[in-house]
């Protein structure tokens, strides 16, 4: 039933088997565009490439597909809540900024991968280095890094000991101890 404001509280749900049929699906029923297909192909693209998860259902295929075209919104959150600037160097070169789960998206439910507290927006050099494990930050936002990164290759990437990240909600020390306990920081 339609409510007078024309909004409706029904919903259906479909099973359909595979992306192409999915696409011609939403199609039909007007909600696709051309880049919204091309971003629908090059998401179904990276996911076929990903040898983990090869054997999936297309049911489980299309929800992650339609998940990771999520992270478009994600990166939105993300530049939103930072300022359109590096969580930690303040850098505001929006194009080499990158948005970083805090709870690695592999480990993550589908609401945790798409929650904007469980991202941090980094240049590319300190994206690599808190996805490898290198680097982490306290519940303070203080940096942490592993011993085998000596102060003269963090001056190398334009990082030093005594950083911290610009902000720290609440909502944010849930991921960052799931961060610091995957990468062995102890007692931070």
């Amino acid at each position: 039933p339609v409510s007078p404001t024309g909004q409706s509280k029904t919903g259906i749900a479909f099973d359909v088997p595979s992306s192409g049929n999915l696409q011609e699906l939403v199609g039909l029923l007007g909600g696709t565009s051309r880049e919204a297909s091309y971003q629908w192909q090059a998401a179904a693209l990276e996911l076929d490439a990903d040898p983990k998860i090869a054997n999936l259902s297309p049911t489980e295929r299309n929800r992650l597909i339609a998940a990771r075209l999520g992270q478009g919104k994600f990166r939105e959150d993300l530049l939103r809540y930072w300022g359109n600037a590096c969580a930690l160097t303040g850098c505001e070169i929006t194009e080499v900024l990158i948005a970083s789960h805090i709870k690695a998206w592999a480990l993550g439910t589908d609401t945790e991968r798409l929650d904007p507290n469980n991202g941090l927006l980094l240049v590319a050099d300190a994206d690599r280095l808190f996805d490898r494990g290198l680097i982490s930050f306290s519940d303070t936002g203080q940096l942490l890094t592993k011993a085998s990164l000596s102060p003269t290759q963090l001056a190398i990437l334009g990082l030093s000991m005594d950083m911290r990240l610009r902000k720290v909600d609440r909502h944010h020390l849930f991921y960052l101890a799931a961060h610091r306990a995957l990468h062995g920081f102890q007692n931070a």
